[in-house]
């Protein structure tokens, strides 16, 4: 809360948290969340849950559960913590991990993608006596794991009689066919007809924190609320990455980035934003003095824009003798047709909106001579930094037809 209160300045958010959280490619900006990395971190502790060490600190929660078969067999089991009897002693942190497991195979789908006869049958969520999942010592002893052990060579339960002999098992045959007829229908009906190339595997040997946090966050990334705006601009569903990865691709510095962020997202402060929060006294351009200013008008449609734009394309031609024409989606989004130049024309294009929304903002007088200045002191500061980093060489291939 800090962290988000910080960015927004304790003001109301302009984008949604949920976005935010996101991977850059998907529009958001990989910010932490703080509630959702504990939950990786307590989950990333069932790979050492489930290893093969003799570690002490295994020794507590295995005896509290060992009515369950211990913890490192609880956490390959198909089960929910909701119906589990659980020792009132066992520590807070194994209850989260249970919790927290439980709800990672859920909502990522892990034990719904598993043949029927692979399914654990013991402390099992959706075989339930009574109200209850079973865990049957003796059987377990006996070697009596998944469905499948209790199934005959025709993918059909064993009679009573038949299960008694094969585990030398005394039971009652009331105990026997409870369980079975626990066992759901639909489960039963699949049996005599698996899903193709499916493994079950229950263990999390493969997985890791990263891993952990991307697949929690998938669950509640909310995408922006701008990305419909720009689909309708001719992007599709993957190449709209590109608008979202572009300022990340061109340029390190922060403020540049964070400009074109808020672009992409809608929410860069305009003349109209700013008088419609009660900030500007006026909601008319102070560069033309005409019209509304909104994203559009300030970066596009506004007569002293237009000539800007004339003025960047000459520019550009001169420099590169490439004939460019720049588009709304091309100003608004970036340059994505992979040119000779395309990564330093993107960033011209993000220097060059800058000094527009910056002279805008300081009501400066827009002249296409002051970001020529700018973006020469620009280079000039690359080229300190690539000085520094023994990198002249790859700068001059990079930026001399600018120089």
């Amino acid at each position: 809360k800090l962290i988000f209160n910080f960015i927004w300045a304790g003001k109301p958010p302009k984008i949604k948290r949920n976005t935010i959280i996101g991977e850059k490619k998907d529009g958001g900006l990989k910010m932490c969340d703080f509630k959702i990395m504990e939950k990786a971190l307590k989950i990333a502790w069932v790979n050492r849950i489930q290893n093969d060490s003799q570690a002490s600190w295994k020794i507590i929660p295995n005896q509290l559960l060992h009515k369950h078969g211990g913890l490192a067999f609880l956490t390959k089991c198909n089960f929910a913590t909701s119906t589990l009897d659980l020792d009132d002693k066992l520590p807070t942190f194994y209850k989260k991990v249970l919790d927290y497991w439980c709800d990672f195979k859920i909502s990522t789908g892990i034990d719904s993608k598993t043949n029927p006869e692979n399914e654990i049958v013991w402390n099992n969520r959706k075989i339930l006596v009574g109200k209850k999942p079973v865990f049957y010592q003796t059987w377990y002893d006996a070697g009596i794991i998944k469905i499948s052990d209790i199934l005959n060579q025709n993918q059909t339960f064993l009679k009573w009689h038949e299960f008694a002999m094969k585990f030398n098992l005394n039971v009652p045959f009331t105990t026997y066919y409870g369980l079975v007829n626990a066992i759901p229908k639909n489960w039963k009906a699949n049996l005599t007809n698996p899903i193709p190339n499916v493994t079950h595997d229950t263990t999390a040997n493969n997985l890791r924190t990263s891993s952990i946090y991307s697949s929690l966050l998938n669950t509640v990334f909310v995408p922006p609320t701008a990305e419909t705006k720009i689909l309708r601009h001719g992007f599709t569903e993957n190449t709209i990455k590109k608008v979202y990865l572009m300022p990340f691709k061109v340029t390190n510095e922060v403020k540049i980035i964070m400009f074109q962020y808020k672009v992409i997202h809608n929410v860069l402060p305009t003349r109209a934003t700013l008088y419609r929060d009660g900030i500007s006294e006026s909601p008319l351009c102070n560069l033309c003095n005409t019209e509304e200013q909104t994203l559009h008008h300030l970066l596009i449609n506004c007569t002293l824009i237009l000539n800007f734009w004339i003025l960047f394309q000459d520019w550009w031609h001169q420099k590169t003798n490439e004939t460019i024409t720049l588009s709304t989606s091309h100003i608004l989004y970036g340059w994505h047709d992979r040119t000779k130049h395309w990564q330093v024309l993107n960033y011209s294009l993000l220097i060059a909106k800058y000094r527009i929304f910056c002279a805008s903002l300081r009501g400066d007088i827009l002249d296409f001579q002051n970001f020529l200045q700018f973006i020469t002191a620009k280079l000039d500061i690359l080229k300190e930094i690539a000085t520094a980093k023994n990198e002249l060489p790859k700068f001059y291939r990079t930026w001399a037809f600018l120089l």
